[in-house]
Order: structure tokens, then sequence, then C-alpha cells
């Protein structure tokens, strides 16, 4: 046997090992990558995007999603808009494969307090789902009258009043799941 020929050979199967060590490489490089990306993260990828959310005690919300922002979502969802804690989903759909880093958005600097802070200018009538230990929502409505560091205060504005003053819950953002502008039945299917 020539060397050239000894050698051309030990040359091709180095080549080949090669190769199928960048790809591997390549391979757990990616997998690295993606084993970074956070979920929030997913959510900044599909603004302006159509998404599907579960989310316990409210339901599926089907809708376009509008603002991601350090711990919550705006989803335009028919004749509704929603503001959706990220912990209060249960799964989406409608995601896509890229992510945006806090640093590509605006509002992921800002939490649920300055995002309720907002809704709360508008003076209008909200509807807030919260925690519920059975299939049945939880709800009240009213005015967010005001937003303290981890919660909210909601006025009842049915035209009930104790003495002088309007009956207001104290509601902690940990027991909210959802907020949702108006009144109306929303545009969520049941789970």
């Amino acid at each position: 046997m020539r060397w050239g020929l000894l050698f051309g050979d030990m040359e091709a199967q180095l080549e080949e090992a090669l190769r199928l060590d960048r790809e591997s490489s390549a391979g757990e490089l990616e997998r690295a990558e993606f084993a970074r990306v956070l979920f929030l993260e997913r959510l900044r990828g599909a603004e302006t995007r159509l998404v599907t959310l579960d989310i316990p005690g409210v339901g599926r919300l089907d809708g376009v999603v509008r603002r991601v922002g350090a711990d919550w979502l705006i989803v335009e969802g028919g004749t509704a808009d929603w503001l959706v804690p990220i912990r209060s989903i249960r799964w989406a759909t409608g995601l896509v494969r890229s992510a945006m880093s806090p640093a590509d958005a605006v509002w992921g600097r800002f939490g649920m307090a300055a995002a309720l802070r907002t809704v709360s200018r508008d003076r209008s009538t909200v509807r807030v789902f919260l925690e519920a230990e059975g299939p049945d929502p939880v709800a009240l409505s009213g005015v967010i009258a005001r937003v303290g560091g981890d919660f909210l205060e909601l006025w009842d504005t049915t035209g009930r009043e104790t003495g002088r003053h309007q009956d207001v819950a104290a509601i902690p953002f940990a027991a909210v799941r959802a907020v949702r502008s108006g009144m109306g039945p929303g545009a969520f299917r049941e789970s």
C-alpha cells in the first residue's frame, strides 16, 4: 500500500471526525443557549402576535400581545384588554422561536405595580380575577383606586356605601390572576 493513500485515508477520517465534532458542539451550544431562555423572553418575542394563554380561574384567553413588562403582559382580546401576571399563565401557544431580552424592551423595566398604576389612571371599571380553589372564577369589579408596592385597592362601583366611605377591597398582587378592562364577559374560553 502506498503511504500517500494511507495518509489520505487517515486525513479523510480525521476531517470526518472533526466535522462530526463541530456538528455535535453546535447542537450542544444551541441547547445550552436555549436553556438560558426565559418564558418572559419568549413572550416578548411574541409582541404583536396572536397567542392563546391558559390562565387558571379565567380560562383560555385568545388575543394579541401588546406589551410585556418585567412580570406582566397586556393582551388585546376581542372587546377587552387584559393585564396578566406572567406567573398566572399555565401555558401559551403562538409564541415564536425567537426571544427578546429585557434590554430590548422598554416596558421590561416596569413591574406589576407600574402597570396597574397606568391602568388606574383611566379610572374605568375593571374586573379583577383572583386565585380560586375550585373551577369557578372568582372576580371583583370596580375601579382601581390606589396601587401599593404589592397590592391594589379596588373601589366597589355598585353604588353600595358604608357610612361616608365606598367599599374598598385591598388585593395582594399574589392573588391576582388577571385584570380585564370593562365589565362584560370578556374574550376567554373556559379551560
